[in-house]
């Protein structure tokens, strides 16, 4: 059989979640904000094509951005709008770089491509921050002509301020991706017209995890208006179906009303890292609703916890063996997992 060359290459990507309702499910960082939303499409006709460019959408989000809609573009969730970066930008043998670890439909989308992937390795005795003077010599060393940074990082956590952010445009003349699907935890205040006005940068958010819709997925882009219409080309038509685009815009003309939620998340998560870190773990401080663990052996440690009906992130597939990632849930599911996950580590010595 004849295929693609490039295919040879490609690992599939691992990832977290369960769809099985009797798991409590703390590998993913979606929030159940239980919306009541029933009523939004009760009289849409789903006969109809639905809106294959989202305008209504992409018009709430231009006014909340206070840029244009030809600054915005919707997806199926991040997930997909990455494939769109990746048909539109990266060329066979590109050289693309990534941190590591982080979500791995980057490495995933720039291998289908073609691209070169060079990883910039976080170090565990520089508690995964990224030191940005190795990480500009870095990319001026490999000539890398296309970035993903995933800020807050996923497994980290970690968050590179307004600051930072503009310290690696000014310096890196390549195409970068800002992944934004954690942004929510974050109380940042980011002047995204200025960059996408002076640099070729492209900004991604998810809806589907703060506002708890990862079954109807819905996501965004804001960059400038001549990287939008290259994206345009290659997205797919109707990406978007008359509910997502529905409930999206509901979501973001009342986000308001559901931040308080999404940092209440972030404060159980916090208390819950720090009873894990105060039984004798080491952990790694977050902005997000998720943390690192170092365990003895991360896939022994998610085995055991599933048997309390408990899915947390083993870290293995992005070759950290001793590092598990935990997702908050409420105060009563993280009271919970807690004893759970102290008894299981108590008996076991992981």
């Amino acid at each position: 059989m004849d295929f693609r060359e490039e295919l040879k290459f490609v690992k599939m990507p691992v990832h977290g979640s369960s769809f099985e309702k009797e798991i409590i499910d703390f590998s993913s960082s979606v929030i159940n904000l239980k919306l009541d939303i029933k009523s939004l499409f009760e009289t849409e006709d789903i006969f109809r094509y639905p809106d294959s460019e989202n305008g209504n959408l992409r018009k709430i989000i231009s006014k909340i951005y206070e840029l244009n809609m030809d600054n915005t573009l919707a997806g199926n969730g991040v997930s997909e709008l990455l494939w769109f970066v990746g048909l539109a930008f990266i060329k066979k043998n590109m050289n693309v770089a990534i941190l590591e670890p982080t979500y791995e439909e980057y490495s995933h989308i720039t291998s289908i491509m073609g691209g070169r992937i060079f990883p910039f390795i976080l170090k565990e005795e520089e508690h995964f921050e990224l030191e940005m003077d190795r990480f500009l010599k870095f990319l001026k060393d490999n000539e890398i002509k296309l970035l993903f940074l995933c800020n807050p990082n996923n497994p980290t956590g970690k968050y590179l301020n307004q600051d930072k952010i503009e310290f690696i445009l000014k310096n890196f003349d390549g195409i970068t991706i800002f992944d934004y699907s954690y942004i929510d935890y974050v109380e940042a205040h980011i002047k995204y017209g200025e960059f996408i006005k002076k640099y070729d940068v492209l900004f991604l958010f998810s809806l589907t995890k703060s506002y708890g819709i990862a079954g109807l997925r819905a996501g965004f882009m804001l960059a400038s208006e001549k990287i939008i219409n290259l994206v345009k080309k290659v997205k797919t038509p109707w990406n978007m179906n008359i509910v997502a685009q529905k409930v999206a815009s509901y979501i973001l003309e009342n986000r308001e009303l559901f931040l308080p939620v999404v940092r209440k998340y972030k404060k159980e998560s916090d208390i819950l890292r720090l009873n894990i870190e105060n039984s004798g773990f080491k952990t790694v401080k977050s902005e997000t609703d998720y943390f690192m663990v170092k365990v003895n052996d991360a896939e022994f440690v998610k085995k055991e916890l599933l048997k309390e009906n408990f899915l947390i992130r083993s870290l293995t597939s992005k070759g950290l063996n001793n590092f598990i990632r935990i997702n908050s849930g409420t105060k009563e599911e993280n009271t919970n997992f807690f004893e759970k996950f102290v008894k299981s580590c108590k008996k076991y010595n992981c």
